[in-house]
């Protein structure tokens, strides 16, 4: 969405108040609400623009989110620095754009939603801990602890919180729309850190982390280290259903996947060796030194050998992963076919064969004396156009043998009189006519 500025902006006078910093409320309420709202309208359609995107992202067909997540208030300040001068009221309205939960602070944030994920994971001894006991100890500690920065300081960085919601929605679209095209389906949208890391390259780290943690405080997403695999994350494949953990199936298949992406990469290594061989024998040949060039005719085979052996392997791989990928689907297929079964059965109950065949019987009996009163309602009409049709027939035959015996004395060329045939075909025709 672009940004246009109001247009107050043009307006000096109007502008160097806007600028100046809050006095008290309660000594100008007139002023002081007019002058909130002008800037906490201006920031919120700031935020959802694409003023704050970097410019190397901007117009990017493989930049996925269209929305910035964080926002310092040094950034604000630049896009909202006018002849060379800042606004120096940031302090209150970046506090009350917090109190509106429009801002959060980015550690407050993270430190909120990992809160609550461990809370939907643990028990009830543990959340009462936290819940009574921790608090406590928050406040003692809290006293010794470093105070925050104030909020108009510029390096202070804030999340915001429905441009996340906006960006983890859509990323979750993206996986599920590939898991829908893809032979994998719903394996798909298990993947490790890395992987999705490599996928989504193109976003900004804190963007991609901010995203997932919305959606694993949602449950879209269950997140599980794995010694073997780092981290690893499993979405939600659809809307209304419960978010399984990590299954034994699933981690067969992330590490049939692992193995398959190993033998991929060393393929294409193998195959980069072959191409680089071949390269050095050509030069060796054209150098004349023809033992060199047969001494790597002989490496460059046996790397083929190899790249074979790893197409047999990668090969292999893939007809598990098929199997794994039709099992699912058959899964799938039995249980639609289990729900069509019972909903056919119900509907059998509620109308037994005997109540079918009899209704069947009365409906024919009524087809039939239908077609019977229809047929003699029709039939006088229908005698009167076959008439009507017959006598157009006869008296356009009649006409055109007229016309041919006029077209066949025309074409004697005889100047003499009509002989008395013409004059009765001539009769003929003003009577049909």
């Amino acid at each position: 969405m672009s940004f246009v500025f109001p247009a107050d902006w043009e307006d000096d006078q109007r502008m160097n108040f806007l600028f100046q910093p809050f006095r008290d409320k309660a000594a100008n309420t007139q002023a002081y609400d007019p002058k909130i709202k002008f800037w906490k309208d201006l920031i919120k359609d700031v935020v959802k623009s694409d003023l704050l995107l970097t410019n190397e992202n901007v117009g990017k067909e493989d930049f996925y989110f269209n929305l910035v997540s964080q926002v310092t208030v040094g950034d604000l300040c630049k896009v909202f620095t006018r002849k060379g001068v800042q606004p120096k009221c940031f302090d209150t309205v970046i506090s009350e754009l917090k109190r509106e939960h429009v801002l959060t602070n980015s550690e407050i944030y993270n430190s909120e939603m990992a809160e609550r994920i461990s809370r939907q994971k643990a028990g009830w001894a543990t959340w009462s801990y936290r819940v009574l006991v921790h608090p406590l100890i928050e406040r003692t500690l809290s006293a010794v602890r470093p105070k925050p920065k104030s909020s108009d300081s510029q390096d202070n960085c804030y999340v915001i919180n429905d441009n996340v919601k906006v960006n983890a929605l859509s990323l979750l679209q993206k996986l599920r729309g590939q898991a829908q095209s893809s032979v994998g389906g719903s394996y798909q949208l298990l993947q490790t850190a890395a992987d999705l890391q490599q996928q989504f390259s193109n976003l900004q780290k804190n963007d991609l982390s901010l995203a997932l943690l919305w959606l694993e405080s949602e449950k879209y997403l269950h997140r599980e280290h794995l010694s073997n695999f780092g981290e690893v994350y499993k979405f939600l494949a659809k809307d209304g259903e419960k978010l399984q953990p990590l299954s034994e199936i699933d981690i067969g298949v992330l590490q049939i996947q692992q193995a398959k992406s190993k033998v991929d990469t060393n393929i294409i290594n193998k195959q980069s060796q072959v191409d680089k061989y071949v390269r050095d024998i050509k030069e060796q040949l054209a150098k004349h030194n023809r033992p060199q060039a047969l001494r790597l005719l002989r490496r460059k085979k046996l790397i083929e050998r190899a790249v074979d052996k790893d197409l047999e392997h990668a090969h292999k791989l893939d007809c598990v992963l098929d199997e794994i990928y039709g099992a699912d689907t058959l899964q799938f297929v039995l249980e639609a076919y289990g729900k069509g079964s019972k909903a056919l059965k119900k509907l059998n109950d509620l109308h037994p064969v005997s109540m079918v065949e009899t209704t069947m019987d009365e409906l024919a009996d009524n087809i039939a004396r239908s077609e019977e009163v229809s047929a003699a309602i029709s039939k006088p009409a229908e005698d009167v156009e076959l008439e009507q049709e017959l006598s157009d027939l006869l008296k356009d035959a009649e006409l055109a043998e007229a016309d041919s015996l006029i077209q066949g004395l025309e074409d004697v060329h005889v100047g003499e009189q009509l002989t008395v045939s013409t004059k009765k075909a001539q009769h003929k025709v003003k009577l049909l006519a």
